[in-house]
């Protein structure tokens, strides 16, 4: 039939299938378009989105974590305070996260949100803990301090006693005794009651030492952060209470047996106080290890949620070209 055809009808129907398959090319160019059209608004209202709180919350968790171990370490509020804001903008943007999720009928970043949520309001909860445990070791310190302050003072007053005490025996020896000694008494051996005199002095020195050896194994312990050390600095309180008792055997003055029991008591605070400081102190590092796996179980929930979105923007990428 075509054969039969004019010219003019041959070329008016060429035309014509021309436009045909114009308008075929022109339909499908518009409907691929559209497809990519929504693919192009399904990144960026859903997925991109999803990558950015997911972003967000891998931020202020980490800040929040940073925060929370400067405090713990230097005990700054300041170190809080920031910790504290963080973990307000974390808990914020979890929400955020969850509420896109559910508008968007992304249940994986919905269910994600939600464990996520958890592990924030643990956390939120160990950190408080951190807090009142840190209290807690402020208050022993300051114990510490009164104990070991109340200490050297009796210690400091003891000697100022021997020293003056020896100095009197020194003279009065001699003197031959004659100044105080009454008539027909038994000679005094000042040799024996110098030496004593001389030993008391010595023993109560020790036990400043001991006591200086106590606070610097302390500072030194908290300082390289070493329970171990804290433990062997307390031990020294046992050398302590036997050089109490050896000087308590050969005392008689009761002024002086009275700075003896004092600085025990002083010395026993201390003890007492360096015990529920290292109670405080292991529970706070029992506390910062649950912390941070807390910590860091939001920071995987987050970033495996981000990179399974960007997975699937790299398909649906793919899918559009």
């Amino acid at each position: 039939m075509f054969k039969n055809m004019k010219l003019g009808a041959k070329i008016g129907a060429g035309f014509a299938a021309l436009i045909v398959i114009a308008l075929g090319l022109g339909g499908l160019a518009v409907w691929s378009m559209s497809g990519v059209k929504t693919i192009a608004n399904t990144l960026a209202e859903v997925k991109m989105k999803e990558v950015d709180l997911t972003t967000d919350i891998e931020r202020y968790a980490s800040r929040t974590m940073y925060a929370a171990r400067g405090y713990a370490y230097a005990e700054d509020k300041k170190f809080l305070e920031a910790a504290m804001k963080s973990l307000e903008e974390t808990k914020k943007t979890i929400e955020d996260a969850k509420a896109h999720g559910a508008k968007t009928g992304e249940k994986d970043l919905e269910d994600n949100a939600t464990k996520a949520k958890a592990l924030v309001v643990e956390y939120e909860k160990l950190l408080a803990d951190t807090v009142k445990a840190t209290e807690a070791m402020a208050k022993d310190t300051a114990a510490m301090d009164e104990g070991a302050k109340k200490y050297m003072q009796v210690c400091s007053a003891f000697l100022v006693n021997q020293d003056k005490k020896l100095d009197e025996e020194i003279k009065e020896s001699l003197a031959g005794g004659a100044t105080t000694q009454p008539a027909g008494a038994a000679k005094i051996d000042w040799e024996k009651k110098l030496t004593e005199r001389v030993w008391k002095i010595q023993v109560c020195n020790e036990i400043v030492d001991l006591g200086n050896a106590i606070r610097i194994g302390n500072w030194r312990a908290q300082a390289d952060r070493a329970p171990k050390e804290f433990e062997e600095a307390q031990k020294k309180f046992s050398e302590v209470n036997a050089k109490l008792d050896e000087l308590k055997a050969k005392t008689t003055q009761e002024a002086n047996l009275k700075q003896i029991e004092e600085c025990r008591v002083a010395g026993n605070a201390y003890n007492t106080a360096m015990t529920s400081f290292l109670t405080n102190w292991l529970a706070r590092e029992e506390i910062g290890k649950k912390r941070g796996e807390a910590g860091d179980g939001v920071l995987k929930t987050a970033d495996e949620t981000g990179m399974a979105a960007l997975e699937d923007c790299g398909k649906s990428a793919n899918t559009a070209a």
